[in-house]
């Protein structure tokens, strides 16, 4: 069930074709004259196969926008959403015959399926953007109720100002609104509407007692019992006199009163039933509430502890890399070598990744593999014996972020346990894949017999020495358990004279894509 969560969520995600298929069925059913399933999946046939490039288009997207360049894709796409539609209405004669036009004809489709382009477009561009900077960021469940009720009133004042003699015959109102009838009356139209918000608000203050005294005091402290007694006292208290308040407004002498009791009388226990009704019947919501706050909260407070220690953990890694970069640079410098020089630019450089780059969430996961290459390069300087390097790079998507610094610890482990160790010719091989948000990364590199037992002891495994785990491995582990939950693997294998590092991450499933990017809204 998981996997089926996830997958689909990320077809929803990835792709856009879903929002065409949406659009045949709704048209579909627009266009049934007669409710049976073969004229309905008739209907469905025909529209996809006019909506067929569209949809084949928007199916492979990711990949032509990969596999070409931004000149054919937008040709490609001018192609789909201007010149096959304008053929197909020539074609159908929609612009010669005005006088048969119709909206279920077969061409309006693709009207519709340009507008959802057009959507798509839009909601693209306005990404990330906030059209209305004055709505605050978080409204609360009592901002949106008196929005509610704010709303209720003005469309119920509306329908009443729209046949005001119906109102005072029979309290009845019209099904739709008159707007010139409204234009007549104006100042009646916005009293009533003031009027009947303060009926509404009449049950709004027995929430509000209800969400901050009773609930939060009362039934937290004191129990159930106790509670429904406050609920009581409250309602048998404040009934009667809201409601004589309230009878006082104009709104109750143009007809039949208005009060849930119907009849003027203030002290009917039908208008105190309502009201014990509105705070029993709010009690799950303001509950629900209240536990869904509490979780927020601490959600945000477990978020913002893994930040914390992702940023130690980053840190830890650091002293890691330079302590043996700063070994081979004094190794260099015994020498004299003219390499010296070099080699402090190249690690300025790559300091400068690690302290600015590498505290970001995520980085281009072309810039890590760059990362990895000037480290390689580097390392490679001090190095006695000829090393064999092989590195192969697929991305299927060259967007594709990933947390700085992870696959660095991979190379760091085959250098300090194998390459550097090594009395003879060496091997490093490195195959990095990026395809459909899935990175596998494989290194793999030549050890010699006597340095298995170090690179078993690194791993963590059973040898007959017991050696605790290296810091670096072991910061890529909780990493990964941070960062990308269930959504890993991580296999350390040796074969003879041959060790294997593959680690695979769907990166969709990284908690800075969501849950982490939430946290500092």
């Amino acid at each position: 069930m998981e996997y089926f969560k996830t997958s689909l969520a990320k077809y929803f995600n990835q792709h856009d074709e879903w929002l065409y298929f949406t659009l045949v069925l709704i048209f579909s059913l627009y266009q049934l004259e007669h409710h049976y399933w073969p004229q309905y999946i008739s209907h469905i046939i025909s529209n996809s196969s006019y909506l067929a490039p569209l949809i084949i288009f928007k199916a492979f997207q990711n990949k032509i926008t990969a596999r070409f360049s931004i000149k054919h894709y937008q040709l490609f796409r001018f192609s789909c959403f201007f010149v096959y539609p304008l053929l197909v209405f020539l074609s159908l004669n929609s612009f010669n015959l005005p006088e048969n036009f119709s909206l279920k004809s077969p061409g309006i489709i693709l009207l519709l399926g340009i507008g959802v382009e057009l959507i798509l477009v839009i909601n693209q561009m306005l990404s990330g953007k906030r059209l209305i900077k004055f709505v605050p960021k978080n409204v609360g469940l009592n901002q949106l109720i008196l929005f509610f009720l704010a709303f209720i009133s003005i469309y119920a004042a509306l329908l009443i100002s729209s046949d005001l003699s119906l109102w005072a015959k029979s309290n009845s109102i019209p099904s739709t609104i008159n707007f010139s009838e409204i234009a007549e009356h104006p100042l009646t139209t916005i009293s009533l509407a003031f009027q009947l918000f303060c009926l509404f608000f009449c049950g709004y203050i027995f929430y509000w007692f209800n969400y901050h005294v009773l609930v939060k005091s009362v039934l937290a402290k004191r129990g159930m019992l106790i509670y429904l007694c406050a609920v009581i006292s409250i309602v048998v208290l404040l009934y009667p006199i809201l409601i004589e308040l309230y009878l006082l407004f104009p709104i109750n002498s143009m007809g039949e009163p208005i009060i849930p009791a119907v009849k003027a009388d203030a002290f009917d226990w039908h208008n105190g039933r309502v009201f014990l009704a509105v705070m029993l019947l709010s009690l799950p919501v303001i509950l629900v509430m209240q536990w869904h706050k509490k979780s927020s909260q601490f959600n945000l407070l477990e978020k913002e502890n893994i930040q914390t220690e992702l940023r130690l953990l980053k840190q830890q890694i650091d002293p890691h890399f330079f302590f043996n970069t700063l070994n081979n640079l004094y190794a260099l410098c015994r020498k004299k070598s003219e390499q010296a020089p070099e080699v402090v630019l190249q690690l300025a450089e790559l300091m400068q990744y690690v302290v600015y780059r590498g505290q970001e969430r995520s980085v281009l996961i072309e810039e890590d593999i760059s990362y990895i290459n000037d480290y390689i390069n580097l390392q490679s300087i001090r190095l006695r014996n000829k090393l064999s390097l092989k590195t192969e790079v697929t991305l299927d998507d060259k967007q594709s972020v990933i947390s700085p610094l992870l696959l660095i610890i991979l190379v760091e482990n085959a250098f300090k346990h194998g390459i550097e160790l090594a009395t003879q010719d060496c091997y490093l091989h490195i195959e990095i894949t990026v395809k459909d948000q899935q990175l596998t990364f494989i290194c793999q590199n030549s050890i010699e017999q006597e340095t298995t037992l170090g690179q078993e002891s690194m791993l963590g495994k059973q040898s007959s020495k017991t050696i605790e785990e290296g810091i670096g491995l072991a910061n890529l582990k909780r990493r990964l358990t941070l960062i990308y939950p269930d959504n890993y693997q991580l296999s350390l294998t040796h074969q003879s004279n041959k060790f294997t590092a593959q680690l695979c991450i769907n990166l969709n499933g990284a908690t800075f894509i969501n849950s982490l990017e939430t946290a500092n809204d």
